[in-house]
């Protein structure tokens, strides 16, 4: 007997062919110029990684050779800018997805139903990919991106300060405690059923046993993921190997307004900071919805008007004095972010790409399924944290 490939109409040579000429070019500008104004605006290299780990070379305080002297005196010492370099592992993102044999079987008489099915599932995806890195980019390695308040049967209520839009159905959750960076898990492997987005509830079909204070990741994820904003703009953190509490320079520019209404101003003050004592000038501000209800509500009280921009990937945003504000709905919560973006890239062992000998679509050993996967190999790296600041603590907007 013949073996079955998918159909006479469908060969797999066929779909692998379309993946790699038609999806994945699309595939890649939507994840990585269509997910964010301001991830979209990060700089994406591409750079060889021996030993599996980019090279990050950091600048520190000012050159040497500077100064006034006599008229026949001896110069200025040479001396440039001095350096530190540290060793960045890349970070391992995956998407995958599988068509069953029986779908591709029972669909040789309709062409269309399976090519809508196979085009959505790579639609969703890489929808669901790009969000994904967008709320990476904007949390931090951990991974973390909710905690658990309390536990009723099936229904798992998280705290305020839970990115609760992250949450969608179909997801895998684990559920553990955190100590000394290790995440001892309660439950693994939870798949959320819905989400009650107004009251901050998961709800599962089983009754599920995770306890308060449980942090929550995609199952699998704690500890793996891109370093992001808010680990990047955390002061006096460990981040790249480097203590923070030792080596202030790597700090970013902070102001904490410990519950105040936002005036804009303060934005002014840390751009000026910024400029001042790193000669980077500020191109991209970071704030979520909320913030930037506030910062209109701002504008509307001192009868100022609010400008607006567009740019690449179809964005159109707001701006202060000529700078985008990037609304970021996983963005460090009742905050702004301010960012010289020269001193933000992406490195990336290679762009996202299919895994596999070349063919996107291949058999799963022992099932009845075709799956496709996708990876990066990749990681954000903050050459000069000091040219990045954090305004925190402004007040709700009202």
């Amino acid at each position: 007997m013949p073996t079955t490939t998918i159909s006479e109409y469908t060969p797999i040579e066929q779909i692998n062919r379309g993946l790699k000429t038609y999806f994945m070019p699309n595939i890649i500008k939507q994840i990585n110029e269509e997910t964010s104004p301001i991830f979209s605006a990060l700089k994406k290299n591409v750079e060889s990684v021996p030993g599996n780990a980019f090279v990050l070379t950091m600048k520190v305080g000012r050159h040497g050779g500077i100064g006034a002297r006599d008229e026949t005196g001896a110069l200025p010492t040479a001396g440039a800018r001095p350096r530190k370099q540290v060793s960045v592992e890349s970070k391992n993102l995956f998407a995958q997805f599988e068509i069953s044999d029986k779908l591709l079987t029972t669909s040789k008489d309709t062409r269309m139903s399976f090519a809508a099915e196979f085009t959505d599932q790579v639609k969703d995806m890489t929808a669901d990919a790009a969000d994904f890195v967008t709320r990476n980019f904007n949390t931090d390695h951990t991974g973390i991106f909710g905690t658990v308040g309390s536990v009723s049967g099936k229904t798992v209520t998280l705290t305020d300060d839970s990115l609760i839009d992250a949450f969608a159905p179909g997801q895998y959750l684990d559920f553990g405690a955190v100590a000394a960076g290790v995440f001892t898990p309660s439950v693994s492997g939870a798949r959320i059923a819905s989400v009650d987005y107004d009251n901050f509830a998961l709800i599962f079909n089983n009754a599920i046993t995770p306890v308060a204070g449980n942090k929550i990741v995609l199952s699998g994820d704690y500890g793996k993921e891109m370093t992001g904003l808010a680990e990047i703009l955390t002061q006096n953190n460990t981040i790249y190997g480097v203590d923070r509490n030792v080596e202030k320079w790597f700090n970013p520019q902070f102001i904490d307004k410990k519950g105040d209404a936002l005036n804009s101003i303060w934005i002014k003050k840390i751009m000026d900071a910024i400029k001042t004592r790193t000669g980077e000038k500020v191109d991209f501000i970071a704030m979520t919805p909320d913030m930037t209800t506030a910062y209109l509500q701002e504008r509307e009280a001192i009868a100022m008007n609010v400008d607006y921009m567009q740019l690449n990937g179809g964005f159109r945003v707001a701006k202060y004095s000529d700078v985008p504000i990037s609304e970021e709905p996983y963005f460090i919560p009742n905050a702004i972010g301010v960012f010289s973006m020269n001193t933000l890239r992406l490195a990336q062992a290679c762009d996202w790409r299919w895994m596999g000998d070349g063919n996107p679509l291949t058999k799963k050993d022992g099932y009845p399924v075709y799956t496709g996967a996708m990876a990066c190999y990749a990681e954000v790296l903050a050459e000069k944290p000091a040219a990045l600041g954090l305004i925190k603590g402004i007040a709700d907007a009202v």
